[in-house]
């Protein structure tokens, strides 16, 4: 998964280019997504640590593992997941996993 503020790079590759992944916390993401939208809003670096902008501090202790919720399948209910999908989407998994080509 490609973090918010860097999909703009991974649009600018052309056939053959080589890509390196970082792995990042969703800590990392939020603040560069947030010093990203000030630097676009503003035209200049921010002037303040996007560590303390309220999106950041939201996140922080947040469990960043990828499974956020987890339901096992019973009786009356087929199982889920929510899992994180990027540093602002969630994916709900519902069902048991089958792969259908």
């Amino acid at each position: 998964t490609i973090a918010t503020s860097e999909l703009w790079k991974i649009g600018q590759l052309k056939a053959g280019d080589t890509v390196r992944f970082d792995l990042w916390t969703v800590e990392e993401a939020t603040t560069m997504a947030v010093a990203q939208n000030e630097l676009v809003r503003t035209l200049a670096p921010p002037a303040s640590d996007p560590i303390t902008h309220p999106a950041v501090v939201a996140v922080c202790g947040f469990r960043s593992t990828a499974v956020l919720v987890e339901k096992p399948p019973g009786p009356e209910h087929p199982g889920m997941q929510v899992r994180l999908a990027g540093d602002a989407s969630v994916l709900v998994e519902y069902g048991p996993m089958v792969l259908d080509l």
